[in-house]
């Protein structure tokens, strides 16, 4: 059956776009005026809904809307035009799962690509950095290379030992993924695999399970390595980068996790293209949980910007990726779809100003449970 995807009340300014996004997809746009009802929608469910959050009665929309069975799990979206206004509170009062600003075009493909179960890579391509992997059988390049590309990773190829050394220096990787043959082949010793900083490039080493103990002795007390089974499942390469990569946790004790709720903008560090936009969920002293359909890979580092708890102004945070729920993913814990961040470093000021406010919440927080102001009148 071909899919389509429902727009409740205006579309908004960013429709063309939209629509071009929807052509390419394969995805048929319709349109549903609020007073329509919702029969017609039951017997032919789209992968979306995207609703103007201005709408009137929009919490008796969605009341409706989660009342009926084959409709209560479709994700839906609200655009609009100021996410700083209480509509936007109010659209998430109301059971909304995420948001589209005006002039987002650029979210609506990640949102489109979440909903439709596409390629997860076509709206944001590898955030989590270069992988330089060095294998001299095409089929296990293929092989590693097929899950580096699927968890985040932007894999580069090295064939023999002689491209090695150049491709460490071209491709400037933030890993190395090398069968021991090829390393030793080289003209790069263990010791000389360093980033552009001086430091240990974070190195895997595919080995043979006869030759994993002289491997093992090869790198001596060499910081961020592992050993690969060549025979192991491939996932399992993901799990050692995932290892090597993770930052040293922050040394400070554990903190309540308190119910916030504002708008955050999001990017990659390094990526040029425009900020996202999501929905804080909670907070503790050391990061946060971010609504977004579409959430980024594990270990990707974000720039984020935000109104903290009780502040008039936004801080800029920088934070990392540590865990992740998807849309439809009923495993793990019971959260809304989105991301699970921890902070890595800010400007003093912004740091200062982030822990003041999240104490003051803490304090007026009882038993777990936190007073959210109501938003203004519209």
């Amino acid at each position: 059956m071909p899919k389509s995807l429902v727009f409740v009340g205006s579309p908004g300014p960013d429709a063309p776009a939209q629509l071009a996004a929807l052509a390419a997809a394969g995805v048929t746009p319709r349109r549903l005026r609020p007073e329509e009802g919702l029969a017609g929608l039951a017997a032919d469910p789209p992968v979306a809904l995207v609703v103007d959050a201005g709408v009137p009665e929009l919490a008796g929309f969605m009341a409706a809307l989660r009342e009926q069975p084959a409709l209560a799990p479709l994700p839906v979206v609200a655009w609009i035009k100021d996410p700083d206004s209480g509509l936007l509170d109010r659209a998430f009062a109301a059971g909304v799962d995420d948001y589209l600003p005006g002039g987002a075009a650029h979210q609506f493909d990640a949102l489109l690509t979440a909903v439709t179960a596409a390629d997860p890579w076509k709206a944001v391509r590898a955030p989590a950095g270069r992988v330089l992997l060095a294998h001299g059988d095409r089929l296990e390049r293929v092989r590693f290379g097929a899950v580096l590309r699927r968890n985040g990773f932007d894999p580069h190829f090295a064939a023999a030992a002689g491209e090695l050394v150049g491709a460490v220096g071209l491709v400037r990787p933030r890993a190395l993924v090398a069968t021991a043959e090829l390393v030793s082949g080289s003209a790069m010793s263990i010791a000389g695999l360093r980033t552009d900083e001086g430091e240990p490039l974070p190195l895997v080493l595919v080995a043979r399970r006869e030759e994993i103990d002289a491997t093992r002795d090869g790198l001596g007390d060499r910081p961020l390595a592992r050993i690969l089974d060549s025979a192991a499942d491939a996932e399992s390469l993901t799990f050692l980068l995932n290892e090597l990569l993770s930052p040293a946790p922050p040394n400070v004790r554990r903190t309540p996790r308190l119910l916030y709720h504002t708008p955050i903008r999001f990017r990659p560090v390094d990526h040029a293209g425009p900020a996202a936009h999501g929905y804080t969920f909670n907070v503790n002293l050391n990061g946060l949980f971010l609504r977004t359909l579409a959430p980024l890979p594990l270990q990707t580092r974000l720039e984020l910007s935000f109104r903290p708890p009780h502040g008039r102004g936004n801080v800029i945070l920088l934070a990392q990726v540590m865990w992740r729920k998807e849309f439809a993913d009923a495993r793990g814990a019971a959260t809304p779809p989105g991301m699970g961040v921890q902070f890595l470093e800010s400007w003093i000021a912004d740091e200062m100003g982030y822990e003041a406010g999240y104490r003051q919440l803490a304090e007026e927080s009882g038993e777990g449970l936190v007073t959210i102001p109501a938003p203004p009148a519209i």
